[in-house]
């Protein structure tokens, strides 16, 4: 599914088998651990609904703007993400790439 919002962003929705899925979560997780958001707000926060009555994380969605990012590392926090992952670099860059060609 292809989406716009009003701010002018355009996302997708996309299905993927559970074998993706908990690949592509393992390396946002880990990407969470290594990498600081901008302004120290961390991903989870960004990513949660807020509203004036409640905050609530997002959840069976995995960002593939935070995983994509794996790609543009360097080499010591991709292994740190690898590591936390419990994949290689190499596997988790073939992956996200494989990902890559799919959405674009």
């Amino acid at each position: 599914m292809l989406f716009g919002t009003v701010s002018g962003s355009l996302g997708v929705l996309a299905s993927v088998d559970k074998d993706t899925f908990d690949f592509a979560l393992k390396v946002q997780n880990a990407m969470n651990q290594v990498v600081q958001g901008v302004g120290g707000l961390s991903h989870e926060k960004w990513r949660s609904f807020h509203n004036e009555h409640q905050t609530r994380p997002a959840r069976g969605f995995v960002d593939g703007d935070a995983v994509e990012r794996f790609l543009d590392l360097k080499k010591d926090a991709a292994a740190k993400v690898a590591a936390l992952a419990e994949v290689s670099a190499e596997e988790i860059t073939r992956r996200v790439e494989a990902l890559q060609r799919v959405t674009h």
